[in-house]
């Protein structure tokens, strides 16, 4: 089916169909940051925002403040990600359908990552989504006259669209070159378009400006972290180690096979010289040099992945007309195969994201503060906002961190709980490995699970050393007891 309104309106059906049924499958939380975008969600929208929850060199305002505006909606943050995903998700599945045809947006929406982060939270498919929505406004071929300003137009809505799509996540900025020139090369009025997509992309960033310009926060985003984790991960600063980087991107990106063939579609429409395929590559091209900076991973990876899926546009097809139909018959019900496969998969759920599920049940309920040592584990607050735990790693350095050192610093900071997970501490905490045993003095077990415990931090004074636990309590069931009065008022439970 080639591109059409007919071919859209069908992949956006079929997309939020497969996207839903994925996303049911995984009521878990599925990003970690989420948890810190729940806090800045609800600051910005109760009015208790920050200088960093305005302007962040590491995350843009617009992510944070689309969720916060969703979720007083909906009244829970994390149907607020999902709704926002799997709508981003069909937002560029549609986009797809009616630039390119049916059998890309089916391609794409077979890709595995694809349909993962679709289906969860987070800031990627939304800032993917609008970048696609961009260049498809500026390289959409439409049959029949065209009104003279319409290329005037279409460059000042692609300017707003990529503009949101930065705004959405800072990486999105890649776009920005990619649809201001082929915004200016579609005009036959090129200096009017440069200026309306310059206008358009001011528009949608305007509050970044406007508050950098305040000195409320820095004007460019510090990937110092991220280049720090790459930097470890490389053999050196050298030219050669970015290239072996962005090596290890594309062998990420194109870890699946139905890849590679989009991504032979891409080559073949560039060598043609079809627009769409050149903006497409260079998209992709640009990506992958900014993953050479960084680290590779399939999130990551996702906008290498999804455009080179969008590649099988631009196969050769035979030039009769009955052949032509078969093998776009025949392809089409490969993807549909592939889709079919790929949902198979997506809506599995591996041992890892059951323990975290298991871990976050068994905090439910519990008095806060609550501290923990894997930044999975959180807190429900109030109004449908997670509630982050304080990190154990704040108690000092993790390698001298000892179970009475964490005691002193729990009782300190008024913590109520204690979540240790067996694998981090065997990894950072090697101090800490008693307590997977049983507790120490000061602290009471509550809950145990395969590779977990929960303690509760008792006050000094209900904890003298004749009462301290015996190890074989290590072994009780979970304790069905009402917390100890020891545990903070209600009004001190941490809000993010």
């Amino acid at each position: 089916m080639q591109p059409s309104p007919r071919a859209a309106l069908l992949a956006a059906f079929v997309a939020l169909g497969v996207l839903a049924a994925v996303s049911v499958a995984h009521p878990e939380l599925r990003l970690v940051d989420v948890v810190a975008f729940s806090g800045r969600a609800e600051r910005l929208v109760t009015g208790a925002a920050g200088r960093t929850d305005l302007l962040s060199p590491r995350y843009p305002v617009g992510y944070p403040a689309l969720l916060g505006a969703l979720t007083q909606a909906l009244g829970d943050v994390r149907l607020a990600g999902r709704v926002l995903s799997v709508g981003a998700g069909v937002l560029a599945v549609t986009a797809v359908g009616r630039w390119l045809g049916l059998l890309p947006a089916l391609f794409l929406l077979a890709q595995g990552v694809f349909l993962d982060w679709s289906a969860a939270e987070g800031t990627d498919l939304p800032a993917l989504a609008l970048a696609l929505v961009a260049l498809s406004t500026v390289l959409t071929e439409r049959p029949g006259p065209r009104a003279p300003s319409a290329p005037l137009v279409a460059a000042m809505v692609a300017g707003l669209w990529v503009g949101a799509a930065a705004m959405m996540r800072y990486p999105a900025a890649l776009a920005l070159p990619v649809v201001g020139v082929a915004a200016v090369v579609q005009s036959p009025r090129r200096a009017p378009a440069a200026l309306l997509w310059i206008a358009g992309v001011l528009l949608a960033t305007g509050p970044h400006w406007g508050l950098a310009a305040a000195g409320v926060g820095p004007l460019w985003p510090d990937a110092t972290e991220n280049a720090a984790i790459g930097a470890a991960s490389a053999a050196g600063p050298g030219v050669g180690d970015w290239a072996r980087a962005c090596g290890r991107a594309l062998q990420t990106a194109f870890s699946a096979w139905p890849t590679w063939i989009g991504a032979a579609g891409l080559l073949f429409g560039a060598i043609r010289r079809d627009r769409r395929a050149v903006a497409l590559l260079a998209l992709l091209l640009l990506h992958v040099g900014l993953l050479g900076f960084f680290f590779a991973n399939p999130r990551l990876c996702l906008p290498i992945t999804a455009i080179a899926a969008l590649g099988v546009a631009f196969l050769p097809l035979p030039t009769g007309d009955g052949a032509r139909r078969l093998v776009q018959g025949a392809t089409l019900i490969g993807a549909v195969v592939l889709l079919v496969g790929a949902v198979g998969r997506a809506r599995e759920t591996d041992l890892e994201t059951r323990a975290r599920i298991e871990w976050n049940l068994a905090v439910i309920g519990e008095p806060g503060p609550l501290a923990a040592t894997s930044p999975w584990v959180h807190g429900h607050g109030t109004d449908g906002w997670l509630a982050p735990a304080v990190l154990v790693k704040e108690a000092g350095p993790a390698l001298q961190l000892t179970p009475p050192a964490l005691v002193a610093w729990a009782r300190r900071e008024g913590i109520a709980r204690l979540f240790l997970d067996n694998g981090r501490v065997q990894r950072s905490y090697p101090g800490l490995r008693p307590l997977m045993q049983g507790p120490v003095e000061g602290l009471r077990l509550v809950e145990r699970g395969q590779g977990w415990r929960l303690y509760a931090v008792e006050a000094a004074s209900s904890a003298p050393p004749s009462s301290s636990a015996p190890p074989s309590s290590s072994a009780s069931p979970p304790s069905s007891t009402p917390p100890s009065s020891s545990a903070p008022p209600p009004e001190s439970d941490p809000l993010p």
